[in-house]
């Protein structure tokens, strides 16, 4: 799917040859990748009319995350007066971000929102999110529309603040969607604990589909490996501060796939251990599907 729609499009202009071929490609491969991987969960929630397994308070941080994400890229993806902002700020430079990151964003708030819709459809089997989650999700929502709200009814600033603003002033729609990226860079850093932490407490990673893992690792890898070659290609790293969010994300995904990857693993072999037990008589079960742990 990559290959197909990389070969489709338009080159970058702003890269050499073969590399304005090469990049594309890389960056419609890991939209693919962390695309699909969404979908072995809901398909699997589907099949099992059931959620028990799955952390209601990852799927709530990973709205929050991935609808601050959307918009940032969104905005400096289409906004020319935010993307003038930007160049002004990183020596003339433009961000990176692609067509494939706005694309992924939009495709995977929606996909999120689908799961958390099959939490509300099969509620007898969801454990209810934590106070924590949601205090911590409604007072960071808050604070990013305050500081959207303040800026929009700001007297006599300019769209992206380029006229009207005083030297080195923080309050700027540019500073905006860096305090959204910051959001989503915390969200990422945090949003799979609860994951890691109920399947430790199920020991079973029954709920959690491995499918989604393997392609958000795939998608973590590829994600890099853009911006590697993009900044490497131009001599200019600044891409990299002034994209941190992409580039923490692909290393915070991959770390944490490898911890699920381990989890299932491990709990593979025990289920397989207390199912031949069991066969024997011995009264160990296989984890249940419905076995639900403390609120987490």
């Amino acid at each position: 799917m990559g290959l197909i729609v990389g070969l489709s499009l338009p080159s970058n202009p702003e890269l050499p040859a073969p590399l304005n071929i090469v990049s594309p490609i890389i960056g419609w491969t890991y939209f693919a990748a962390w695309s699909v991987s969404f979908y072995p969960q809901v398909w699997l929630n589907y099949t099992r009319k059931s959620v028990s397994g799955l952390s209601l308070d990852f799927q709530i941080l990973n709205l929050l995350g991935f609808i601050c994400y959307a918009v940032y890229n969104v905005s400096l993806y289409w906004n020319a007066a935010i993307r003038e902002a930007y160049r002004l700020v990183h020596g003339g430079n433009s961000p990176a971000v692609h067509a494939n990151d706005v694309f992924f964003a939009l495709h995977a708030a929606v996909l999120t929102m689908v799961t958390l819709a099959q939490s509300l459809a099969y509620p007898s089997s969801r454990t209810p999110p934590s106070r924590l989650c949601v205090a911590a999700v409604v007072a960071t929502s808050g604070a990013v529309l305050a500081y959207a709200a303040a800026l929009y009814w700001a007297p006599g600033l300019h769209p992206s603040c380029l006229n009207g603003c005083t030297e080195g002033t923080w309050f700027t729609w540019l500073n905006l969607l860096y305090l959204v990226s910051l959001v989503k860079l915390a969200v990422s850093l945090v949003k799979y604990i609860p994951q890691v932490i109920l399947n430790h407490r199920l020991r079973s990673t029954r709920g959690w589909n491995v499918w989604n893992v393997l392609l958000d690792f795939e998608g973590g890898a590829l994600s890099l490996a853009q911006m590697i070659i993009d900044n490497s290609v131009c001599g200019d790293w600044s891409a990299i501060t002034g994209n941190p969010v992409k580039f923490a994300l692909g290393f915070v995904s991959m770390f944490f796939d490898v911890i699920f990857v381990g989890q299932h693993v491990a709990f593979g072999k025990r289920r397989g251990v207390q199912d031949a037990e069991g066969e024997e008589g011995s009264g160990l079960l296989p984890v249940s599907d419905e076995a639900q742990p403390a609120n987490v």
